[in-house]
């Protein structure tokens, strides 16, 4: 099992991490206490899922011998699959679903978590509108810490992917910024 101890695992926030830091938790040293990375661009189509495909398979080969896990997560999707979880129809975002089957996620971590938060077509109006409450600053930031708990305190290491371009999520006052 990986060294990384639950106290660390519960203080653990979304921050940068280099490669040295998976290096040294696959060598048996010891990881920061904030243990994910988060990938983002200043506008959509950049290669942000590619990257954080890439990062997810690089960094399960580095922790592979400690026993180490990698989780996965896109706090806010534009762009939804339905899918069922837990007998519901849930709506989660399509990178997020394409991760979760690709890695098999599904056996530590709850794709409602890897994708906590969907803001698709006409939720911004619906919010301005008062027709959101799910998208007011309390819920929505009370949604995306206990996601990030959930997938933080199952992984060691998490790879966090930012949604489409910076301006994604502003309105609400949840932009890629502010998530992080």
């Amino acid at each position: 099992r990986c060294p990384v101890t639950c106290s660390e695992r519960r203080a653990g926030g979304l921050s940068t991490v280099d490669a040295s830091h998976l290096e040294s938790l696959a060598s048996g040293g010891r990881m920061p206490a904030r243990r994910a990375i988060m990938v983002l661009a200043t506008k959509q189509h950049t290669g942000k899922t590619s990257v954080s495909l890439a990062l997810i398979q690089t960094a399960r080969k580095l922790l592979a011998p400690s026993g180490g896990t990698v989780g996965y997560m896109k706090p806010v999707g534009q762009q939804w699959v339905t899918v069922e979880e837990g007998g519901e129809q849930i709506r989660v975002d399509k990178d997020a679903a394409v991760a979760h089957h690709y890695f098999k996620l599904q056996e530590r971590l709850r794709l409602s978590d890897v994708s906590p938060i969907v803001i698709g077509r006409g939720h911004t109006k619906a919010f301005l509108d008062g027709e959101m409450p799910s998208l007011a600053a309390e819920a929505f930031e009370a949604r995306l810490t206990s996601a990030f708990g959930a997938i933080s305190a199952a992984s060691d290491f998490v790879v966090v992917e930012g949604t489409g371009h910076s301006g994604v999520g502003a309105v609400l006052g949840w932009n890629n910024a502010r998530v992080a």
